[in-house]
């Protein structure tokens, strides 16, 4: 891999490859709620150990968060091992991605089938983690302070969309989830309220400041 090809890149497209690990933090509460409701599926029971593993890859990204965001060689081979491990665990655990995705992807699938528009796929993602965070009620605001620090602007507005269409992409989630056969994740077992998008509004652009276009 020639580093200085990938650091050639707009830095955003680097970045945001942190969200795709950072995203075990979401993945890893849906699993194991879907376990304790008996909602998991019996071709992939709840794996401690998996979880575990794909912990340790989460860490090592987090550890490196300052060096992801500058881009530089140390950040860029923290990426780049976190996804060869996470290549290879989605194909060894049988195409198991439990480990590794969870309502943040589904947020991500949700917002392309309201707008009908593609993302970058990391950035979406994150704001899928901050979203399904608060959800879960599993620390988001830590994770929205990891986000900002990471260097992803997961604003609905730098993807090209509103604010009024993440928040229909989350009121819609549970309908999605079941529309599209989804696992199951938080979005069947909470409900999207004006309360819970009140406050991640106001959280999200108190962190990352009001958007000027």
């Amino acid at each position: 891999v020639d580093f200085d090809v990938i650091r050639g890149a707009p830095p955003l497209l680097n970045r945001s490859g942190a969200c795709d690990v950072l995203c075990y933090h979401t993945a890893h509460f849906d699993w194991k709620l879907a376990h304790d409701l008996g909602k998991e599926e019996a071709r992939w029971p709840y794996d401690p150990e998996m979880v575990a593993d794909a912990r340790r890859s989460y860490d090592n990204v987090y550890h490196a968060l300052d060096d992801i965001r500058e881009v530089n060689d140390a950040g860029i081979r923290t990426l780049m091992t976190a996804h060869r491990w996470g290549g290879a665990a989605f194909h060894n655990a049988g195409w198991n991605a439990r480990h590794m995705d969870g309502v943040d992807h589904a947020f991500l699938y949700s917002l392309e089938h309201v707008t009908g528009k593609h993302f970058i796929h990391g950035q979406a993602v994150g704001l899928g983690i901050y979203l399904g965070s608060e959800l879960q009620d599993n620390d988001a605001e830590a994770m929205l302070a990891i986000l900002h620090r990471t260097g992803v602007d997961i604003r609905p507005e730098a993807m090209g969309v509103s604010w009024d269409d993440a928040a229909t992409a989350m009121r819609q989630l549970a309908t999605y989830v079941r529309f599209a056969d989804f696992w199951f994740t938080v979005a069947d077992a909470r409900p999207v309220d004006d309360g819970l998008l009140d406050r991640a509004r106001e959280r999200l652009y108190d962190t990352f400041g009001a958007w000027e276009a």
